[in-house]
C-alpha cells in the first residue's frame, strides 16, 4: 500500500497535537453481523484490519468502528451499504450492542481548529472513496490520519459519520489500550457464545 502523500505532515500536527488529547468517559454502540457479536469477536478490531476500513488501510491497525449512538450504529450498518446500490436487507439481521469505554487518549479530529492545522475538510474526510483508492494500492486520507493517530499512541479518534454529519463516531485501536483505557461491552452475558473454530 502506498503511503498517502500527506501521511508525514498529519503525522507532525498529530504529535504536536497529542498532549492535547481528551478523554472519553461513555456509552457507544456496534451493530454488527451477529455471527461476530460475542465477547471473544466484537471489540477484536480484526475484521477491519483484514479489510481496511475508512479510518485504517488493509493490513494496518485494528481498530473498532464505534458510533456515539444507537441512531448512528444503526447508520453505518446499513446506510452505506445502501449508498453504495447494496441492498440494506442482505444486511440484516444486525445485533446492535452497548459499550462502556473508558479512554484516556482520544483525538478529536471534527474539531475544526484541529482539522484547519491539519489542512483537512470534513469534506475531504467523508468524501473520499476509500475503497477504490486501496482498489489502486493507495493509502487514502483518512486511513493516512488514523494510521498516524494509531503510530503515535491514541487509543481512539473521533471521526465525522459518512453517513450523516450530525453523527459521530469514536474509533478505538484496541492494541494501544492500556491503563485504566479499556473497553467493556454492556450485558455481555445476553451474547451468544462464539462461533466454533473454522465456522466463520
Amino acid at each position: 500500500m502506498h503511503t498517502h502523500p500527506a501521511y508525514k505532515s498529519i503525522h507532525v500536527v498529530l504529535q504536536r497535537e497529542l498532549p492535547a488529547a481528551i478523554a472519553f468517559h461513555g456509552v457507544l454502540y456496534r451493530a454488527c453481523d451477529p455471527i461476530y457479536a460475542n465477547t471473544r469477536d466484537l471489540l477484536t478490531g480484526e475484521g477491519s484490519r483484514t479489510q481496511g476500513g475508512r479510518w485504517n488501510a488493509p493490513a494496518e491497525a485494528a481498530t473498532v468502528y464505534l458510533a456515539q449512538s444507537v441512531e448512528g450504529a444503526i447508520a453505518e450498518s446499513l446506510g452505506l451499504p445502501s449508498h453504495y446500490g447494496f441492498d440494506p436487507a442482505k444486511r440484516l439481521p444486525l445485533t446492535l450492542v452497548a459499550v462502556d469505554a473508558m479512554l484516556e487518549v482520544v483525538i478529536d479530529l471534527t474539531d475544526a481548529d484541529l482539522r484547519k492545522s491539519l489542512g483537512v475538510t470534513l469534506a475531504a474526510m467523508i468524501g473520499c472513496d476509500w475503497r477504490s483508492e486501496n482498489a489502486t494500492g493507495q493509502e487514502s486520507l483518512p486511513q493516512a490520519m488514523g494510521r498516524a493517530a494509531f503510530v503515535l499512541g491514541a487509543h481512539g479518534i473521533i471521526v465525522p459519520s459518512a453517513v450523516k454529519r450530525t453523527f459521530k463516531n469514536l474509533n478505538v485501536f484496541p492494541a494501544n489500550l492500556s491503563g485504566k483505557s479499556h473497553l467493556r461491552i454492556r450485558a455481555s452475558e445476553k451474547l451468544p457464545p462464539p462461533a466454533p473454530p473454522g465456522t466463520i
